[in-house]
């Protein structure tokens, strides 16, 4: 998607904004093979999401962070037999980078952990990676119904850029958000 310029809005983080969350983040390597794809079965309800996320995940372009409770403990996570779920992942963002922009392609949060800033600390990961990566944009796209993900979106800096008129099989469209990283302060 070409966001003209002007038309999303920039992020200008704040240090009591952008403070890092009460959750470990951890960027993993694409074609994490059986821990991501163990993530995803607890994270997306939707089998045929699911296996089109999971060949996402297989490629080894694709940008991928999880989210851990920050008290979790890293050293059960190496050992033999052991999947991020089982010790506690409870998010994970997929994303691919291409014409210089970060595309979020999936967002996916714990039931149990919902609404309690675990969604907000991996796109905003996301997006400082993107900063970082020294990319122009963050985008993604989200149902025209799902009201609170756009209000999430929009208080990071994200605007409506364009809808897809019934993208998803039962008719919704989606709503193109974009947020430009273009004319930060250095």
């Amino acid at each position: 998607m070409t966001v003209p310029a002007g038309e999303a809005a920039s992020v200008r983080p704040g240090a009591a904004e952008w403070r890092r969350p009460s959750w470990r983040l951890e960027r993993v390597p694409a074609g994490g093979g059986v821990e991501l794809t163990a993530l995803l079965r607890d994270l997306v309800e939707d089998p045929a999401h699911r296996r089109a996320f999971a060949e996402r995940l297989a490629n080894h372009d694709s940008e991928v962070w999880v989210a851990l409770p920050a008290d979790s403990d890293s050293a059960s996570r190496s050992q033999p037999g052991c999947t991020r779920t089982s010790s506690g992942a409870v998010g994970l963002l997929l994303a691919e980078t291409a014409c210089a922009r970060l595309q979020i392609l999936l967002l996916a949060v714990s039931a149990r952990v919902r609404g309690m800033g675990v969604g907000r600390a991996l796109v905003r990961e996301a997006i400082l990676w993107a900063i970082d990566a020294d990319l122009d944009a963050v985008e993604l796209e989200v149902r025209e119904s799902n009201d609170r993900a756009q209000a999430l979106y929009e208080s990071l800096g994200f605007v409506a850029a364009a809808l897809r008129p019934r993208y998803y099989p039962d008719g919704d469209q989606a709503v193109l958000m974009a947020v430009s990283l273009v004319d930060l302060p250095v």
